[in-house]
């Protein structure tokens, strides 16, 4: 196919996209940002939900 889907389009909360794009913690738990890593990364590498 000659497309990419995205699968995570756009983001309610700010902090989670401030961490997306730029790894920042501000704005998220930091203790809960090794799982919201590992979630993001896989939305971002799925094609499909």
């Amino acid at each position: 196919m000659g497309y990419t889907i995205y699968v995570i389009e756009n983001f309610k909360h700010k902090g989670l996209e401030k961490f997306f794009y730029t790894g920042s913690k501000k704005g998220i738990q930091p203790d809960q940002a090794q799982k919201l890593a590992d979630i993001l990364d896989r939305l971002d590498a799925a094609t499909i939900i």
